[in-house]
C-alpha cells in the first residue's frame, strides 16, 4: 500500500473522543487499509483562510463577488454582494479553478464536510474563509478527489473529524489525514475528468439560464 507513513499524518492527531470510533468508521478504516491510499495533504495544498471583517463594496465596479457558503451551495451559483479588494485576508480567498472546496463549520448533517468543485467560472471571485480549499495540482485531480468525497464513505469520513460544541468545525490539519483511494493514473484520470466536465457543463447550462431569463425579461419590459 502506497501510504506515506513518513509524514507521520495518521498518528500525530489522535483523538479521544467516542464518536471518532463508531463502528462505521471502523469499518472504513480497515477497507482502506486494504487499498491502495494517500493522505489528502499528499495530493493537494489544504488551506483555510484566516477570519477577517468584510469591507463591503458597492458593485462589481469596485469590488470583488463574495460567495458566502450558503451561495456556493445553491443550483445557481451566484453572489449576493461585494467586498472591497482592499479587505483584510481577501487573497487567499479568491478563488481559481479546479479547487475542491469543504464546508468547515456547520451542523453535523448540514452543510459542514459538503463540497463543490470550483471551475473557471469562478475564477476571480472571493469566497468566505469558512471553507477549507484543496488546491489541487491538476483538473483531473480535483475531480477525483472531489467524487471520491462526495460519496458516502468520503463524506463520512469527512464529517467524522469536526471538533466544537454549538458550531462544529473542521481543523485543516485533519482533514490533511484523510485517506483517499488511490487508483492508477488511467482510472483517476477518467474519473476525474468526467467529474470536472460535469461541473464545466453545469456552469455553461447556468450560464445559459440566466441569459435566457435576461432575454425574456427585457422583451417584459418593451412591451409592457
Amino acid at each position: 500500500r502506497d501510504q506515506p507513513r513518513s509524514r507521520g499524518l495518521g498518528d500525530v492527531y489522535k483523538r479521544q473522543e467516542a464518536t471518532y470510533y463508531r463502528p462505521v468508521h471502523q469499518t472504513l478504516d480497515a477497507m482502506l487499509d486494504n487499498l491502495n491510499t494517500k493522505f489528502i495533504a499528499d495530493v493537494c495544498d489544504v488551506v483555510k483562510p484566516g477570519m477577517f471583517k468584510r469591507i463591503y463594496a458597492d458593485g462589481p465596479a469596485n469590488g470583488l463577488a463574495f460567495l458566502t457558503g450558503s451561495d456556493l451551495f445553491q443550483s445557481s451559483i451566484s453572489p449576493k454582494y461585494w467586498v472591497s479588494r482592499r479587505t483584510p485576508n481577501i487573497d487567499a480567498c479568491i478563488l481559481k479553478p479546479n479547487w475542491v472546496l469543504i464546508q468547515a463549520f456547520g451542523q453535523i448533517g448540514g452543510l459542514i464536510g459538503r463540497c463543490i468543485l470550483t471551475t473557471e467560472s469562478l475564477r476571480g471571485s472571493a469566497a468566505t474563509d469558512l471553507q477549507i480549499q484543496l488546491r489541487c495540482k491538476t483538473r483531473e485531480d480535483a475531480g477525483f478527489l472531489y467524487a471520491y468525497l462526495t460519496t458516502r464513505p468520503g463524506y463520512l469520513q469527512t464529517v467524522r473529524l469536526p471538533i466544537g460544541g454549538s458550531i462544529p468545525h473542521l481543523n485543516p490539519k485533519h482533514i490533511e489525514t484523510i485517506r483517499i483511494p488511490w487508483p492508477s493514473n488511467v482510472i483517476r484520470d477518467e474519473v476525474g475528468t468526467q467529474i470536472a466536465k460535469a461541473w464545466e457543463d453545469r456552469a455553461k447550462a447556468t450560464e445559459q439560464e440566466r441569459l435566457a431569463i435576461s432575454l425574456v425579461e427585457q422583451a417584459i419590459e418593451e412591451n409592457a
